[in-house]
């Protein structure tokens, strides 16, 4: 592998699957940078919708709003980056790639949860590691649905 290789595969889809799972990677790490920063915006402007004053139940959904309100535009650039950089698209029609590309962000979060349960429970691990559990558990969920179901190849 050399320099103009890496430079080849980044520019198509055509790729081995280390490489496409690295460059689905970096989308995965575009669409976070988003979330992150419109979510820290949000809860910015709308800080007295999360104050610590108000009750936890009530700042906690609260909170789940502003993030919900983040998701979107960042699972749009999951989307766009995806389609354009990592997967093949024509599998299904657009609105239906999008609709199904979405189920599969939400259960991968579910899918997620589950590894600091476990790795928590049977490990007795540190929260930042069973939190890493969550990113690579839905990380793999995420590339691997949507390359076997949603995109052509």
């Amino acid at each position: 592998m050399n320099f103009d290789q890496l430079i080849e595969w980044s520019r198509s889809r055509d790729t081995p699957v280390a490489v496409q799972f690295v460059k689905f990677g970096i989308c995965g790490f575009a669409s976070l940078a988003t979330f992150v920063a419109l979510a820290s915006l949000l809860v910015f402007l709308f800080r007295d919708f999360v104050a610590p004053t108000l009750p936890p139940g009530t700042r906690a959904l609260h909170l789940n709003i502003l993030h919900l309100a983040a998701f979107v535009p960042a699972n749009l650039v999951a989307y766009a980056t995806n389609r354009t950089f990592v997967f093949t698209p024509g599998r299904h029609k657009t609105h239906n790639e999008f609709a199904l590309f979405t189920l599969i962000a939400v259960l991968s979060y579910f899918a997620g949860l589950s590894a600091p349960e476990i790795l928590i429970r049977a490990f007795n691990v540190p929260n930042w590691f069973a939190s890493a559990g969550f990113v690579i558990t839905s990380g793999i969920f995420n590339f691997v649905t949507r390359k076997l179901f949603i995109f052509a190849r």
